[in-house]
């Protein structure tokens, strides 16, 4: 049973102004970073795997099928704190291919996920560098994170406080990819993306924010 995999989910609610901002529609952009993302900001729930972590995944699939035919994924951004042992220990990072469900990892290259930690007091951002050109004629990707440790040391995995808006996944082993209950939100786990286009008309993308043009 799914609740048999988690040592605990654990309601929570903190001001989204502290975590993230709204997100905008950008209008038509040349060379542009922006912001993809399905949460509102503000952490509701914390949770992990009551089990070793290696090979649970959780996941967000975006779309960037109106941003052009150039895209790079320059970084993830996850939002994650200190675990039951008050250390940030880490998760593993990776982008798989996305059609309809999940499929193999497209970064990091070699198919090994990458190691990255954060810092600091609370529920935190840091950023995983990426930067890895989408293959042409890709329209969507998934972007996920692996809890890799043990509930001794690991960090957790946040969802927001918003409707589940059906775009995260997840998967364990001896188990394939399948969406996560729309009970328990969106991942707080972004993509930051520049695109080269001469005008975007981003109409399906949830919640996007124009960085910078």
């Amino acid at each position: 049973m799914r609740n048999a995999w988690f040592l605990a989910v654990v309601a929570l609610v903190v001001a989204s102004s502290a975590l993230g901002l709204d997100a905008q529609i950008p209008g038509p952009s040349r060379d542009a970073q922006y912001e993809l993302s399905w949460d509102n900001g503000a952490v509701g729930l914390s949770g992990y795997w009551l089990r070793p972590g290696e090979g649970c995944w959780k996941g967000n699939d975006f779309s960037v099928a109106t941003l052009g035919s150039t895209a790079t994924i320059v970084k993830l951004r996850c939002c994650s704190g200190a675990g039951n042992n008050s250390v940030w220990d880490g998760m593993r990072f990776a982008v798989f291919s996305y059609t309809g469900i999940p499929g193999a990892i497209m970064w990091p290259p070699s198919g090994t996920p990458a190691y990255a930690v954060g810092s600091g007091a609370g529920w935190q951002w840091f950023d995983v560098p990426v930067n890895f050109d989408l293959p042409l004629g890709t329209t969507s990707f998934l972007a996920a994170e692996e809890q890799y440790y043990n509930e001794a040391n690991a960090d957790p995995w946040l969802c927001d406080t918003a409707a589940g808006l059906g775009h995260t996944w997840e998967t364990w082993p001896g188990n394939g990819w399948q969406k996560q209950m729309d009970s328990w939100h969106n991942l707080m786990l972004r993509a930051v993306v520049s695109v080269t286009s001469s005008g975007v008309a981003p109409n399906s993308l949830g919640r996007i924010k124009a960085l910078y043009f």
